[in-house]
């Protein structure tokens, strides 16, 4: 059997309740592989791993030393040493920094990298140097939009990033529902609750016009991260803003990923206010797949799934809070107004759905045959 091992960030954890975006993506990129028993995925000690993923804990090695991710990477190749293992393929999601070393530790292996985000901002892939040399020195980069993959080749000379070692696999969810459904009149935002995700202001966005429309109601979901913490003065900014509406908002803090997804399928409308350059963005994917109304913007890898099934939101990183603020009112003001417009931005979502985690999966898992049998390392 062919095995390919798969390691995590030590951010992310792997359970039901607590995944966060890149554990969520390898979770469906295992479960809805054509052989998802020839994965092992490695992470941090956790108390109950997702079921049908095999999953093995790997304990810092030396952190004082290394630091996490870099310690956690030196606790796998002990590991591969301690146990004669030789994996196929090994697939290191979000730390370039991890995949360099491992190629260069273990040569005699293919290793992957699986870009979650703009490797600009990664240690081990800030440069054109660092780029250039994992592209020669790796079995393949894969690149979760076009928009990561533009960032990852900018400032590299074309031809170098005109190989077969490149992949681009967008980002895919299940769609869990088989007929549209029937919404209510719920305004959702989910998301983390940082400023770059853009919260805050969306919630201000909608204190503005739902007086207006007392049928409606908003419910935001989130945390600063994936579990439940002492809320952050950015998140006591939001809580202000929803305990402002009174009975007409709930602010949920952080949710497991069953209930958002729940809550997707209630909303009439979903909004993803992302301010930052968001690299794929899976709540955009999902609200689609809920067959909501979609508003968010035009940062990033968005408009890549967005485009011609939400309305977007022209911004840059000029644009300040007061016209974020305007616009996103303007927008969900459009939708509220109009029934036959809200209608149709959720028959835009739901008609047209190409994004499931199957069809990712099975990418992916071409992307993965074709290095098992090529002779690049």
């Amino acid at each position: 059997m062919t095995q390919i091992d798969i390691l995590l960030p030590h951010k992310e954890i792997l359970t039901e309740k607590n995944r966060g975006a890149i554990a969520s993506v390898v979770s469906n990129l295992v479960l809805n592989s054509s052989s998802p028993d020839g994965f092992e995925v490695y992470g941090v000690p956790i108390s109950s791993p997702l079921k049908g993923v095999s999953y093995t804990p790997l304990r810092f090695y030396q952190q004082w030393l290394y630091g996490r991710n870099i310690g956690l990477a030196h606790a796998y190749l002990r590991h591969l040493n301690a146990h004669n293992r030789t994996p196929h393929l090994i697939e290191v999601h979000g730390r370039a920094k991890v995949a360099a070393l491992i190629a260069r530790k273990r040569p005699d292996l293919k290793v992957i990298l699986y870009l979650h985000n703009d490797p600009h901002n990664m240690r081990g892939s800030k440069t054109v140097g660092e780029r250039t040399y994992l592209l020669s020195h790796l079995a393949a980069i894969v690149c979760v939009s076009d928009f990561v993959k533009t960032c990852f080749c900018k400032g590299l000379d074309k031809s170098v990033c005109n190989t077969d070692r490149l992949f681009v696999i967008p980002n895919g969810v299940n769609r869990r529902l088989t007929a549209q459904p029937e919404k209510k009149k719920q305004i959702l935002i989910a998301g983390r609750m940082v400023p770059e995700k853009g919260i805050l202001e969306a919630c201000q966005a909608v204190a503005k016009i739902l007086p207006d429309a007392p049928d409606w109601s908003l419910h935001v979901i989130g945390g600063r991260r994936f579990a439940d913490e002492t809320p952050t003065s950015y998140e006591q900014k939001i809580f202000e803003v929803v305990a402002s509406l009174g009975e007409n908002a709930i602010h949920h803090g952080f949710c497991p990923c069953e209930q958002v997804r729940a809550a997707q399928e209630d909303a009439a409308i979903c909004i993803v206010p992302s301010l930052w350059e968001e690299p794929a963005g899976l709540t955009v994917i999902e609200a689609l797949s809920a067959g909501a109304a979609l508003v968010t913007t035009n940062r990033g890898g968005i408009p890549e799934t967005a485009s011609g099934r939400a309305l977007i939101i022209d911004i840059s990183p000029d644009t300040d809070s007061v016209e974020i603020i305007s616009a996103f009112a303007e927008n969900l003001s459009k939708l509220l107004s109009d029934d036959t417009l809200l209608r149709k931005f959720q028959m835009k979502a739901w008609k047209n759905y190409p994004f499931s985690a199957q069809e990712m999966a099975k990418k992916a898992d071409k992307m993965r045959l074709f290095l098992l049998n090529s002779n690049m390392k």
